[in-house]
């Protein structure tokens, strides 16, 4: 399975994203990932706050997406991520099937 054909990528988004995890390296990309994951969590808060701009998380989503993307691409996991996220999401639809509610919802919202 192919990543960029499994998320219907055009070939030169994915050409662009691996030609910038070459560029830059493992090391730099990881450094780079965890400041994106940072500015993102920081704009879901606001979200979560009522302080929501729509504009501004779809920047920072964007940026960790292709952080993790080029993440999985230096570490050849691409497969191995995609599968997993299928299975996630698969055990998340048998336990919503079966009644379970996300304890994390739940510690949120009392």
């Amino acid at each position: 399975m192919d990543m960029k054909n499994e998320f219907g990528r055009d070939g030169a988004h994915y050409d662009r994203l691996t030609r910038a995890a070459e560029h830059f390296g493992v090391e730099a990309q990881v450094c780079k990932t965890v400041e994106e994951a940072g500015e993102f969590l920081a704009e879901l808060g606001r979200a979560m706050n009522g302080e929501a701009n729509k504009r501004k998380l779809t920047e920072e989503i964007a940026d960790v997406y292709n952080m993790l993307d080029q993440l999985c691409y230096l570490f050849d996991i691409e497969e191995e991520a995609q599968d997993a996220a299928e299975r996630k999401m698969e055990r998340t639809i048998q336990r919503m099937e079966a009644g379970e509610t996300d304890e994390a919802v739940q510690d949120i919202h009392g």
